[in-house]
């Protein structure tokens, strides 16, 4: 029986892209060792320390992508059991346009970022029951590390009360736009060392799909044993066939990118970003997929 890939076929297209058949096997055999559908004991306790927990969600009705953050004192973020991560509510703040997107079926893409140590792990998952306190319970699709690379220290230090009031508050009005950036906005982008970045791997609207193999841009491909190698890592330079993919492989992530301030460079006419080195793959690989 072939193994199937924790990557989608976006993931697996720029791996190749970025370093040819070597590198896509050689990201296949470590995704296969450290991608998984549990947290291991480390994780749980590591989301459980976290102040803040930085989250990908999916307007249903528009589509629209969100990257956005949770607050609360250590422990509002708890695992009852490595398969379950459970958020204490209020779980969004007054007005947070992602809040559309944190409904029970919902794909979220979690990242616990500790800024002290410079460590963070990621979770993607599903939103199951809903809490009484109007928290949260998602179920593990995948769960993994990432590096310490481009992450800025910093000390974190969250108000009690000013926490309440943002749970509480009157919502504000959210600005929406087209096209360039102006001058403020410009301003704002030049002088981070930090963004965020939420993408999906599934179609528009369709982040809360639990059939990722329906005819869309994450259906699985079919291919016969005889181009599979190594207990299911495909022969790449024998026909670049890609692999089967597993189901939790589609759905949404966010992701993180520091440097100095000034790494994030606006173009004159406002219309695109631009920044050096590389963000990872589980960034860019969307983007193929989907353009979202």
């Amino acid at each position: 029986m072939v193994a199937l890939s924790p990557f989608h076929l976006g993931e697996q297209a720029v791996q190749l892209k970025a370093g040819g058949p070597h590198m896509r096997d050689a990201v296949e055999q470590m995704g296969r060792r450290v991608v998984r559908d549990c947290m291991p004991e480390q994780h749980r306790e590591f989301f459980g320390n976290q102040q803040l927990l930085y989250f990908a969600a999916q307007d249903p009705a528009t589509g629209n992508l969100w990257a956005s953050v949770l607050a609360g004192a250590p422990g509002f973020i708890s695992s009852p059991n490595p398969k379950l991560l459970s958020i204490a509510g209020p779980a969004h703040v007054a007005g947070d346009p992602a809040a559309a997107g944190l409904e029970v079926g919902s794909r979220i893409g979690l990242l616990g970022l500790e800024l002290t140590t410079r460590r963070r792990n990621r979770m993607n998952g599903t939103l199951v029951t809903p809490q009484q306190d109007g928290g949260l319970l998602i179920a593990v699709d995948q769960s993994f590390g990432n590096c310490p690379k481009y992450i800025q220290a910093r000390e974190v230090e969250l108000d009690p009360a000013l926490l309440q009031h943002m749970s509480t508050q009157v919502p504000g009005v959210v600005q929406h736009g087209t096209g360039a950036l102006g001058l403020e906005q410009a301003e704002l982008v030049s002088a981070a060392d930090t963004f965020f970045l939420a993408t999906s791997s599934s179609p528009v609207g369709n982040s809360n799909s639990s059939a990722p193999y329906h005819e869309s841009a994450c259906q699985a491909v079919a291919q016969p044993e005889s181009q599979l190698v190594d207990e299911g890592v495909p022969a790449f330079a024998a026909g670049l066939v890609p692999l089967p993919q597993k189901p939790a492989a589609c759905g949404l992530d966010v992701s993180h990118r520091g440097g100095a301030p000034g790494f994030v460079v606006v173009s004159g006419d406002g219309n695109s970003l631009r920044w050096p080195g590389k963000l990872a793959l589980q960034s860019l690989t969307p983007l193929l997929v989907t353009s979202v």
